[in-house]
């Protein structure tokens, strides 16, 4: 049976183990930054929360979690609209998280604006989304970004990129889809010792490589950008 964590704590055979617990790191060093930079925590929103991995992450480091999801999730704490839209007041939350979630949004541009308005001043988005990956619909899944491509999205719609960190570089990444293209051509008996064996090799290459730009899974915390209120005259 499926657990609720199984993406904060997968199994060493878990065919997304290396991934998983390479972006777990990750968010929690995003996380405990920000734990340190915001004496007065409040609300932290996982914007498209699923089954809310990181709920014990956040909850250890003292915000409020509130998971918001489309319906009919039933983990969900408030419901996201049919256009994205949350029924949240303006500057409610201290902090929103997105992990994994902008590759599957129809309109990223929309949701990133209702990211910011629900954002207090002093508060934070911690994003994370694909570079390399397989398609993967729940239910729809439209986007990949370069890391530039990412920072430039963020960059153009009110956002102040702070902090970037890459999760398994160009190698590791080819050694993924190399297994998810070839597991479903193997005997199911062969699946968990074959997985076990790649995520191992993910990781023996990637403690040798350098990946500045190409990454399976980007991780961006970014701030609200200074509004220019300037006119001309």
């Amino acid at each position: 049976m499926k657990t609720p964590y199984s993406r904060l704590n997968p199994p060493r055979h878990h065919s997304r183990y290396y991934v998983l617990t390479g972006l777990r790191k990750a968010l929690i060093e995003a996380l405990s930054v920000q734990a340190g930079e915001q004496a007065a925590r409040g609300q932290l929103l996982d914007y498209g929360c699923g089954e809310q991995p990181y709920r014990p992450l956040v909850e250890a480091q003292g915000w409020q979690y509130v998971g918001a999801d489309m319906p009919p999730n039933p983990l969900a704490d408030v419901l996201v609209g049919e256009s994205g839209s949350l029924p949240l007041a303006d500057a409610s939350v201290a902090v929103v998280l997105s992990s994994q979630v902008l590759e599957h949004v129809p309109n990223p541009v929309a949701y990133l604006q209702e990211c910011r308005r629900v954002l207090c001043q002093g508060g934070c988005l911690i994003l994370s989304t694909h570079g390399y990956w397989m398609y993967h619909p729940h239910p729809t899944d439209y986007w990949r970004w370069t890391q530039a491509g990412l920072r430039k999205l963020l960059q153009d719609h009110g956002w102040q990129v702070v902090e970037e960190r890459c999760v398994m570089g160009l190698t590791a990444s080819g050694l993924q889809l190399f297994q998810d293209g070839l597991m479903p051509r193997l005997p199911r008996w062969l699946h968990r010792g074959f997985a076990w064996t790649i995520q191992r090799l993910q990781a023996w290459v990637d403690a040798r490589e350098r990946f500045p730009h190409d990454a399976a899974v980007f991780v961006m915390t970014a701030l609200p950008a200074p509004i220019n209120n300037k006119t001309d005259g």
